[in-house]
């Protein structure tokens, strides 16, 4: 047998092999740098035995795998060459040459180098890999549920990538919901300076992500949902899924529970799985720039395409949905 190693971590390997339906043949295997440690692909037939050999030496033996050679191809290294035994018919040995093309990591049919070099692909940490290929789900980071947001930390090692959102326990039909958008600051006061707010989008965001948090909210964020996010650099190969999910439902009402208690008076604890007084006061303090109102995600549940400001619209929300009231805006699949 014989084997090669190409600079990517990709592994070819060429060999000769026999069973009871089978005349000695050529083989090859191999595997690629992202597959598991010490597992290599089932052997492949490279060219099959075509009758029995039988050269019995001085010494009684019937020698067999004096030739075996992989080496990589001078130009492109995605690329193995390697010539293995065989049995040709009359009892003769011959060798076969193959040529094996390590996968691409997108399976785009490109070599990841040429991916790179024509720009088809990115890698923005310079380690030869397309980004797809190196995109991980984003963080959950510790932290109360919320209303009507979702908390990501989408950092991705400096790789270029983009996040889908997809439903998968809430109202109406369950599915891919969007996007997150561009985060950005949506220049509210206190508690809010220094964060970072997204959209719900209709198109993947690429870019190198680098803000520690950003809180998701729009009209396809609702209460007492849960969703999967997912890393994408192309659209094709996605991450293993992250869960997020929002306040679980309050008892009696459906959904407007936005905090829980104030701690000793001074700093409001997270949704308490009841709507009452504590929450429309919330509100109000968030309105009025009280110095220990909550923060924005917490309280902002209105309109129903968020527009990230607290005002009469937000309270009276709560103080209906106290009343019994369900909620008023339409489900994620239908949103805008």
């Amino acid at each position: 047998p014989s084997i090669m190693v190409n600079r990517d971590g990709n592994v070819a390997l060429g060999f000769s092999g026999s069973h009871a339906g089978q005349y000695a043949a050529a083989y090859y295997t191999g595997r690629s740098a992202s597959d598991p440690l010490g597992e290599m692909a089932p052997p492949a037939l490279l060219k099959a035995g075509e009758g029995p050999n039988n050269h019995i030496d001085e010494y009684g033996r019937n020698r067999w795998g004096d030739y075996s050679y992989t080496t990589l191809d001078p130009v492109d290294e995605r690329r193995f060459w390697t010539i293995q035994e065989y049995a040709e018919s009359g009892n003769r040995w011959g060798t076969w040459v193959g040529v094996l093309r390590a996968n691409d990591c997108n399976a785009n049919g490109i070599p990841d180098s040429e991916d790179i070099s024509e720009g088809t692909s990115f890698d923005s940490n310079g380690n030869s890999v397309p980004d797809e290929c190196e995109v991980e789900p984003p963080n959950f980071p510790e932290g109360d549920y919320m209303n009507r947001f979702i908390r990501v930390s989408p950092e991705n090692e400096g790789i270029t990538t983009g996040f889908q959102v997809s439903l998968t326990s809430g109202p109406g039909a369950l599915g891919v919901v969007g996007w997150v958008g561009e985060p950005f600051d949506p220049g509210c006061p206190g508690a809010c300076l220094g964060k970072y707010f997204a959209r719900v989008v209709d198109e993947p965001v690429y870019r190198i992500w680098t803000e520690e948090s950003v809180y998701v909210g729009d009209c396809e964020i609702v209460p007492v949902a849960q969703y999967e996010v997912r890393a994408s650099g192309n659209e094709e190969i996605f991450s293993e899924p992250e869960t997020f999910r929002t306040i679980v439902q309050p008892a009696p009402h459906w959904w407007a529970d936005v905090v829980g208690i104030k701690f000793l008076g001074l700093q409001w604890e997270g949704p308490n799985g009841v709507v009452n007084f504590d929450d429309v006061t919330a509100a109000i303090q968030y309105f009025m720039s009280h110095p220990t109102g909550p923060v924005l995600e917490w309280v902002e549940i209105e309109p129903q395409e968020l527009n990230f400001i607290i005002n009469f619209s937000d309270i009276m929300q709560i103080v209906l949905a106290f009343q019994g009231g369900p909620y008023p805006f339409v489900a994620p699949a239908d949103c805008p």
